[in-house]
């Protein structure tokens, strides 16, 4: 695939090759965003359309593949900003379909997503830290039983689960709390 010089437009013939080579892995690319075949492909769709819009102002700095692969993330991350921002404006509230009047999560697919990305993420802390974790969460012991049990100071366990909860939200706050956000 050519790559535009620097001060150049883009080709049509670059456009017509990248989307011929790359439609599908930019679909795939979407697809981890926003977790829904047909809105990845409108997605890559609106990519494709400001490109050809704009191909003779767009100035590449790197290769057009690299600039559509980067190009699409954001379009994503625009979307399900987006999204975010409507769900907010609305109220703040999911959709009743997603949760029984308790709060609780009734679709069976959504809990189980929910459940494996977060045994997931668990799964990547440390041994130590997993287990006073647990301990607290799951076994709803205080810090002061943990210390106890483990050993170690009650300062100890607060600093571990306080790591714990910092690690998870990185990990889970943008893949999945959008993702819940939008998959409802």
């Amino acid at each position: 695939m050519q790559q535009a010089g620097e001060g150049q437009g883009i080709s049509v013939r670059q456009i017509e090759e990248l989307f011929h080579a790359k439609y599908e892995t930019l679909c795939m690319i979407a697809v981890r965003y926003v977790d829904e075949l047909e809105l990845a492909k409108d997605l890559v769709q609106e990519f494709f359309v400001y490109v050809w819009n704009k191909r003779d102002q767009i100035q590449l700095k790197s290769s057009f593949e690299a600039y559509a692969v980067r190009s699409v993330k954001n379009i994503c991350i625009t979307h399900i900003k987006r999204q975010r921002d409507l769900i907010i404006y609305q109220g703040g509230e999911l959709p009743e379909i997603a949760f029984d009047p308790d709060g609780t999560i009734n679709d069976e697919r959504l809990k189980a997503k929910i459940y494996s990305k977060l045994t997931e993420a668990l799964n990547k802390l440390p041994a130590e830290r997993k287990k006073l974790f647990l301990m607290s969460n799951v076994q709803g012991l205080t810090y002061a039983e943990i210390a106890e049990r483990n050993n170690i100071s009650v300062n100890t366990v607060k600093t571990q689960i306080k790591k714990a909860y910092a690690t998870l939200r990185s990990q889970l706050s943008e893949n999945l709390l959008i993702g819940i956000l939008l998959s409802v």
